[in-house]
């Protein structure tokens, strides 16, 4: 009997992931598909793409002279179902600050069973509408009138964006550059810098944020960052070029800890805590707007630098000393 090749079963593990991969397309496909001869009558746009946004949603419909954006989210094998959650509510966000309040965005979810119970009562109170795919029987199957309990959240949010635009001016994408150390060792080297200046960086700092309010029971849920210390959050990260993905977590992050509810009512936090993004990597967004995501970054309230600023002394200082 032959020993076992070891390359066959990553091979074979390999077939197994893209079957999957596969099958979960057709899925979708099949989905969009029943959705478009539902609309076939109507105006719509499948996957459009639109300014200011870190995603292209699925559908973008105009029905009645109401603009209505449907996503179909469903979860690919191994994928995060909380980082999955949050990375829709991000898109939520994005749609409802550049569309305004009163744009609809319907959420179908495929293989409910699959996503935690939290994890949908999160998605239903957020959006204006959530759906399983059996739901869609008719085009007002994806219409609903826009959640007016958030809309003093669209607002808040709007508010502070605005605030933050006169940091715009200050972005430059060519002092990115990806230098060859993994995450790991630069949040290490990182923290011996910052000590070595210093400061006294608070590590793995948790902060609550705005999903326990949205929750039935409050789960103490809480956001993890790399460094804390002098009333500055700072997020280090590596990569060789920025994707949508760990834009839209930087993003949803950042929006969900400025934010608490009282009496039910939205109130944002005070002190807001300054944020710092260390980049070693390229962050240019798409090809037709290259400044997409570092402007994105910087009005969610992110202050993004290279992560070599830490190595000349005079900047680190003014990056990170009192304010």
């Amino acid at each position: 009997m032959h020993a076992s090749n070891p390359l066959i079963g990553l091979m074979s593990k390999g077939r197994k992931e893209v079957q999957m991969m596969y099958e979960d397309s057709k899925k979708m496909e099949r989905t969009i598909g029943r959705i478009r001869r539902l609309l076939k009558d109507s105006n719509h746009i499948e996957k459009p793409s639109l300014p200011e946004l870190s995603f292209k949603p699925d559908l973008m419909i105009d029905l009645d002279k109401k603009l209505i954006f449907v996503e179909i989210a469903y979860l690919r094998k191994n994928e995060n179902v909380d980082w999955k959650t949050l990375r829709l509510i991000e898109y939520l966000f994005e749609i409802k600050l550049f569309f305004g309040n009163h744009s609809l965005f319907g959420l179908i979810i495929l293989d409910q069973n699959l996503w935690k119970d939290y994890c949908l009562e999160l998605l239903e109170g957020f959006f204006d509408k959530v759906a399983s795919e059996s739901d869609i029987v008719s085009v007002s199957s994806v219409y609903a009138t826009p959640k007016e309990s958030n809309f003093k959240l669209w607002n808040l949010e709007r508010d502070y964006q605005r605030l933050r635009s006169k940091k715009l001016v200050e972005l430059n994408l060519e002092q990115f550059h990806y230098q060859p150390i993994s995450a790991r060792e630069l949040e290490e080297d990182s923290y011996d810098r910052l000590c070595g200046l210093g400061f006294h960086p608070s590590r793995n700092f948790p902060i609550r944020n705005l999903k326990n309010y949205y929750l039935t029971e409050d789960m103490n849920l809480r956001f993890y960052f790399d460094f804390f210390f002098n009333n500055k959050i700072v997020e280090i990260k590596s990569f060789r070029k920025i994707n949508s993905y760990q834009i839209q977590n930087l993003l949803i992050k950042a929006r969900l800890i400025r934010y608490w509810k009282a009496n039910g009512k939205i109130k944002q936090v005070d002190p807001i805590h300054k944020m710092i993004l260390l980049a070693n990597g390229n962050m240019s967004g798409p090809e037709y707007d290259q400044m997409r995501y570092l402007r994105m970054l910087t009005a969610t309230g992110w202050d993004v630098y290279p992560a070599d600023i830490l190595h000349d002394e005079k900047k680190a200082r003014g990056v990170f000393g009192d304010d």
